[in-house]
């Protein structure tokens, strides 16, 4: 599963890249309008190789098109997000055309699934926490879309977005998409080392103090001197 960072966190994003388990950087409008919008992108381009989404907020399919093609000229790495809505399909019909890569967004309902489908969308990604408040099950949402692909050959690789918890991270696991984006909570929750596994190596650490002593301070150990006479 390809992990995204939702966020633009710039020290939690350079630990994340470091790791090499981070695909690339979603954001949404109310993220990049609390600093200066170009400034962020510019810097999320540069603290990591993979993409960077960014969502168009047109209204128009005329509009979408147009702010879709902009963003690309900025960056080929930059990922237009397109709403689900009638215009918004309209709009990714005709970047499709283009050969222009984007990402359809916004998915909340069944219909929308199905009609993301139905359009042929590189990646679709699902709401979960939008559909959880909704009081509907997001494992219902993620398993419709799942059966759709598989049923009918469908290409369209599946998002998990709107992640509320590890949970529905885990849920996206179970039924294989391809892809999930974690808000920096979530992320951070990812990273903890649980308390157990912190004593455990506590622990090991206190019982092999001697002997981690002899092999690791002693000027040369008898472990490199076997890598050096191998």
């Amino acid at each position: 599963m390809e992990l995204w960072l939702d966020g633009v966190e710039i020290d939690l994003i350079k630990k994340i890249d470091q790791m090499g388990i981070l695909k690339g950087v979603t954001t949404n409008p109310t993220l990049l309008a609390s600093e200066n919008p170009m400034q962020i992108i510019d810097e999320l381009l540069s603290i990591q190789k993979g993409p960077v989404a960014i969502q168009v907020l047109g209204d128009t399919k005329v509009e979408m098109i147009e702010q879709a093609l902009f963003l690309n000229k900025i960056s080929s790495r930059i990922l237009p997000k397109i709403p689900v809505l009638p215009e918004g399909i309209m709009a990714m019909k005709e970047l499709q055309e283009k050969n222009l890569d984007f990402l359809a967004t916004a998915v909340i309902s069944f219909r929308q699934a199905f009609l993301a489908f139905q359009a042929g969308v590189p990646c679709v990604a699902a709401y979960l926490g939008r559909f959880s408040d909704e009081g509907k099950d997001p494992s219902q949402l993620l398993e419709f879309m799942v059966k759709m692909k598989k049923n009918y050959g469908f290409k369209t690789r599946i998002m998990a977005a709107g992640i509320r918890s590890l949970d529905h991270l885990y849920k996206g696991t179970e039924f294989g998409i391809e892809s999930a984006t974690l808000p920096k909570t979530v992320f951070q929750q990812l990273l903890t080392t649980p308390d157990s596994v912190s004593l455990a190596l506590q622990k090991f650490q206190s019982d092999w103090q001697e002997s981690k002593n002899f092999l690791f301070e002693r000027g040369e150990s008898p472990m490199r001197e076997g890598l050096a006479s191998a």
